[in-house]
């Protein structure tokens, strides 16, 4: 059998590390080479020298081809559909696959750190393994909302998802949209919506493999395939990250000076995507990521001042460690109704295990199961030239388990073991009343288990095309969280939950 082999090897030598890139694409196996001919006659070098009109056109030139590129790149949250930037009456930012490479970013935590008013850090380090606490507009952690290819995956026990979980190397972009997103997605959308799309399939057979080598004992290795055979298509990934952190730090204020100590981590990360077309209007695909991440907590310097301040009865731990293991799976059924493509019928069902265990200096252990099964059914409809219609049914269920272990007195001690059950009816109209005026108006109703559990949340977002270089947008959508199940029924003494809490509401405005 005929077969063709491209191969590309690329070496990248960045601050203190070595990054080899391997990467393999695949249709048949024989190998392609191109001889570079040696020219023996003399060559005449011309030499032109721009003109500064010629120098301001190019830069004019690449100045719009950016700006092009930008505006055009796919997003999915602000629609619940497939779209472009410039079609979005939101703000929105997206960070690519090739833009997380370029800034060197290995987790989906580092990849954010550089987009405006919103804070990926946290406030808690800087390491790979760091906990990742996302801040968007002044909103804490469990108000910003997560999503997995636009499904939520939220820790229902305590709020929020922590994105250093997350390797990049399973990543084709990140959107991010500030300011709320309740009217589509529901609860948690206070601060903002972050949406993170997993690669797709590749068309030809393709395998790339990195190896990262850096200080303090970065240790870094993933593969990936992806390829299409007849109507099935997939992509299988695997990463390991290793790093001890252990570099020197001093905190003048403690009058310390030391060596970081049990502040290692190591991720075993699994990926698995598979496509099958069933006729040339339908779609079937499963999608499953396992992470898995121990690590070292090795708490914090003591700050002798102020007393009783920040700081003051922080304390450095040897032992501490922390254990993750999270099962994110989707089932995804995609259907073109009628006998055009302005009608996608997609209809989802998903389940999540999530798993979170602290072992603190081996006196003790609290661990906390998350088990959440949902559905999502949506209707896409551009049912005219300039209207469209976006409605659905969400559901989602959770089970979320907290437990206290003392090793002295070999007991264990239930903090909460409670259920959450979420639905909603969902509707967004959009209209182009001419060409360069949009208004959508969207509406959501939220039904929950919980007391007081029942949420409205309207939106209305316009955009007028000023001229082809400008645009005004203005946005205003109600949000709402719902208590967390810690919030509610945790009856641990440092923490007691009050099952009378009503959800938190919030008014978002944009005016761009």
């Amino acid at each position: 059998m005929s077969t063709n082999l491209v191969a590309k090897l690329g070496i990248q030598i960045v601050a203190s590390s070595v990054t080899m890139t391997l990467g393999i694409l695949c249709e048949n196996y024989k190998v392609i080479a191109a001889e570079i001919p040696q020219h023996e006659e003399p060559v005449t070098e011309k030499i032109t020298q721009n003109t500064p009109a010629d120098t301001e056109e190019k830069e004019a030139d690449i100045e719009i081809n950016v700006i092009e590129k930008l505006l055009n790149e796919p997003v999915f949250s602000p629609f619940r559909q497939e779209g472009t930037v410039k079609d979005s009456t939101r703000p929105i930012y997206v960070i690519t696959g090739e833009e997380m490479a370029a800034q060197g970013a290995r987790t989906i935590r580092e990849a954010l750190k550089f987009l405006p008013g919103i804070l990926g850090d946290g406030t808690v380090g800087t390491e790979v393994n760091a906990l990742s606490g996302q801040l968007i507009r002044g909103s804490n952690t469990s108000q910003v909302l997560i999503l997995l290819d636009g499904r939520p995956i939220n820790n229902a026990g305590s709020g929020g998802f922590d994105l250093s979980e997350f390797t990049t190397n399973n990543i084709q972009r990140i959107e991010v949209l500030p300011g709320g997103g309740s009217t589509l997605y529901g609860s948690d959308a206070i601060g903002g919506v972050i949406n993170i799309i997993t690669r797709r399939p590749t068309e030809k057979i393709t395998t790339e493999a990195k190896v990262n080598i850096g200080a303090y004992g970065l240790n870094q290795q993933s593969i990936q395939n992806s390829g299409k055979k007849g109507d099935i298509s997939w992509v299988v990934g695997y990463n390991r990250t290793q790093a001890e952190n252990n570099y020197p730090f001093s905190i003048p204020e403690a009058n310390f000076s030391g060596t970081r100590r049990n502040n290692d981590a190591l991720y075993n990360n699994f990926n698995v995507k598979l496509e099958a077309d069933l006729g040339k209007r339908n779609t079937l695909s499963f999608s499953t990521l396992y992470l898995n991440k121990e690590q070292g907590t090795p708490g914090g310097v003591p700050i002798p001042f102020p007393v009783n301040g920040q700081g003051f009865f922080n304390s450095l731990t040897d032992r501490n460690r922390k254990y993750t293991d999270q099962v994110l799976t989707d089932l995804t059924w995609n259907s073109k109704l009628g006998g055009g493509n302005n009608s996608l019928l997609t209809a989802r069902v998903y389940g999540d295990f999530l798993n979170t265990r602290f072992d603190p200096s081996g006196s003790s252990r609290f661990e906390t199961n998350q088990t959440s099964y949902g559905i999502q059914t949506t209707h896409s409809w551009n049912f005219a030239k300039n209207q469209s219609l976006v409605y659905g049914f969400d559901y989602r269920t959770v089970n979320v388990r907290n437990t206290s272990f003392s090793y002295s007195t070999n007991r264990e001690t239930l903090n909460y073991d409670n259920d959450i059950n979420q639905g909603a009816l969902f509707a967004k109209y959009e209209v182009a009343l001419i060409p360069s005026l949009t208004v959508n108006l969207g509406l959501r109703q939220d039904f929950s288990t919980l007391v007081n559990g029942s949420v409205t949340s309207p939106s209305v977002g316009t955009k007028f095309a000023v001229s082809d270089s400008t645009t005004l947008r203005a946005n205003y959508i109600k949000n709402f969280r719902v208590p967390t199940i810690a919030n509610l029924f945790n009856v641990n003494p440092s923490n007691i939950g009050n099952p009378e809490l009503k959800p938190e509401r919030g008014d978002s405005f944009d005016i761009q």
